[in-house]
């Protein structure tokens, strides 16, 4: 009856959590178009970034919202497939829960606030008079205080972790395969340590795949583990190969073997009626007993 209660609760749940990854890799896509295409200052140098930080602050500040707005719908869709994953996999760590609704919060809030220091800053240095590149320089490195830098580093680190818990624990309850599994581990990886730069691309990729899951409209069909309500490994692209291969082998096997029936039932039929006239046959050409030499015994 849980299970039972749970596959209808994720029937339920499953719309809005995809409406939430399309709309979180929506406003990344939008976030980078915005950018290109409103912020047209020169971003050669030091001194024009600063400049240019200024002059456009505004757009800068609607960026950032919608960048951390699309972090903040990760908290829907890691809610979404913590609850799927813990039905199958008590070991899942109930810790990952609050840090996947909070962590998105916490790192949309530091986004902000993050803009709008910087661009505050870059007004009180363009205010204050010709300044050089070093100045530029340092309120590029420098512009949040110790307790934003603190802050966001605290929020990525959480973020991470809850992204590799719920991917792994996910990945091994069967709800997604090795590949988005793995995935979803890199993506928590590289907002702990960016070693690549940021991971907006990769988790575009993600939260657009996890909306197509959530629908079941992944291609080649969802794994077993979203029907059964229970961890069932996903199947690899060779099973899976091979049970399309069956599938289709199965009804021309039928077939066959019907044919076959119609085929041999009129011959089996033939070689009965040809057995039974040769036994009437035999019958009739078979010797009746002679009586005589019965009665000739006895007499003797």
């Amino acid at each position: 009856m849980e299970t039972q209660e749970q596959l209808q609760w994720e029937a339920r749940a499953s719309r809005p959590a995809a409406i939430a990854a399309f709309g979180s890799a929506a406003l990344l896509i939008g976030t980078a178009v915005y950018q290109a295409t409103a912020i047209q200052g020169a971003a050669d140098t030091p001194v024009e970034r600063v400049m240019t930080l200024d002059a456009e602050s505004t757009d800068f500040i609607v960026s950032a919202v919608m960048q951390s707005v699309g972090v903040l719908l990760l908290a829907v869709v890691l809610w979404y497939l913590f609850r799927a994953a813990k039905a199958r996999r008590r070991e899942l760590p109930s810790i990952a829960l609050p840090l996947a609704i909070g962590a998105p919060v916490l790192v949309a809030g530091v986004g902000i606030a993050f803009g709008l220091d910087r661009a505050g800053a870059a007004a009180e240095l363009v205010a204050a008079g010709p300044f050089d590149d070093q100045a530029a320089e340092d309120l590029i490195a420098g512009t949040s205080s110790e307790l934003v830098i603190g802050l966001g580093f605290a929020a990525n680190l959480a973020l991470g972790f809850a992204l590799v818990l719920i991917a792994l624990n996910a990945m091994r309850a069967g709800l997604l395969s090795r590949f988005m599994g793995i995935i979803g581990i890199v993506i928590g990886a590289l907002f702990v340590i960016p070693l690549i730069g940021s991971p907006l691309v990769i988790q575009l990729f993600w939260s657009i795949a996890l909306g197509l899951l959530f629908l079941d409209r992944w291609p080649g069909g969802r794994g077993p583990a979203w029907t059964s309500g229970e961890a069932v490994k996903w199947p690899s692209a060779a099973e899976q190969r091979a049970e399309v291969e069956r599938g289709r082998a199965g009804p021309e096997e039928d077939g066959r073997a019907e044919q076959e029936d119609e085929w041999l039932g009129p011959r089996e039929s033939g070689r009965e009626a040809a057995g039974e006239r040769e036994a009437s046959a035999e019958d009739a050409t078979a010797p009746a007993p002679r009586p005589t030499q019965r009665k000739r015994k006895r007499r003797r």
